[in-house]
């Protein structure tokens, strides 16, 4: 007759294992689902001015939670509409080797990284957006097309 081992667990752990299992806090790409896009994934394809990138990808995925808004500005990055652009001009806490936009080349893009895309060695800590999916490929294609057209504001 086999026993199973029996370890305590405190309630910090057990809370610790189930945020792992469910992806908050991975580290590999979560894959996202291009079977049915959304209407803004189908949109983005249209896309590659900031002011769009600004209201339909940060303002949904990266400031609705207040993770790079307000006082609660994750690296130090405020994706506001009011503060996003010169944000994205500054170098990257998490490479700073690397810009958050390069423009005019986006596979260099620590943005770029952390949203999937790219030379994934160079990427410290998670991908973004954090606990989700990643954001759609249509999506990720719209932010590419504006670093690589130069990251007009």
């Amino acid at each position: 007759m086999r026993r199973a081992l029996a370890l305590p667990c405190s309630p910090l752990a057990l809370l610790a294992s189930i945020a792992v299992a469910s992806g908050c806090g991975s580290e590999a790409p979560r894959p996202n689902s291009t079977e049915h896009p959304s209407p803004a994934c189908i949109e983005a394809t249209q896309h590659s001015d900031f002011g769009w990138i600004v209201g339909e990808v940060f303002d949904a995925s990266c400031t609705s939670s207040t993770c790079h808004r307000g006082q609660s500005q994750l690296e130090h990055l405020n994706l506001t509409a009011a503060s996003a652009y010169q944000a994205l001009a500054q170098r990257s806490v998490g490479q700073p080797s690397l810009r958050l936009v390069e423009p005019g080349n986006p596979s260099v893009s620590y943005l770029m990284i952390k949203l999937g895309d790219y030379d994934q060695s160079l990427l410290n800590g998670r991908h973004m957006p954090t606990g989700g999916a990643l954001l759609c490929t249509e999506m990720r294609a719209a932010i590419a097309r504006w670093i690589a057209q130069g990251a007009p504001q």
